[in-house]
């Protein structure tokens, strides 16, 4: 006994559509973590020429945001200090923030993908027993 659902087609469709919209959604959530890492980091590098602030750069790749500078030797004199410099940990305040706002932000796309689930879980039951 064969049995026939109609609009299961148009539920795939969703769920392919929803599968594509997830890898997107990660890479701009990282993006956007690291934008924000960028700033934090900009605004509050210490400045005297303007060069360490100026040598942070994002890269990102499909799993991973690294941000750095290509001002090492400058960035190294400021954040470890030398014998007559005090060391500034300001890298250290920053990534304190960044885990801060990673984890407030990742909360809230696990309660967006669990309403998104719940959501698609009530279209499959209305498809199905749709008189």
């Amino acid at each position: 006994m064969a049995i026939d659902i109609k609009g299961l087609d148009e539920i795939q469709a969703k769920f392919n559509k929803f599968n594509f919209m997830g890898k997107n959604v990660k890479y701009r959530f990282l993006e956007m973590v690291g934008v924000e890492a960028l700033q934090l980091l900009k605004m509050n590098t210490p400045v005297d020429t303007g060069e360490l602030r100026e040598g942070w750069m994002l890269q990102q790749s499909e799993n991973e945001v690294v941000v750095m500078n290509d001002q090492q030797d400058l960035l190294e004199f400021i954040a470890l200090g030398t014998i007559r410099h005090i060391p500034n940990p300001f890298i250290q305040r920053i990534n304190h923030q960044i885990d801060m706002v990673f984890n407030s932000k990742i909360s809230i796309l696990i309660i967006y993908f669990t309403l998104i689930k719940y959501c698609l879980n009530c279209m499959i039951c209305m498809k199905v027993f749709k008189y």
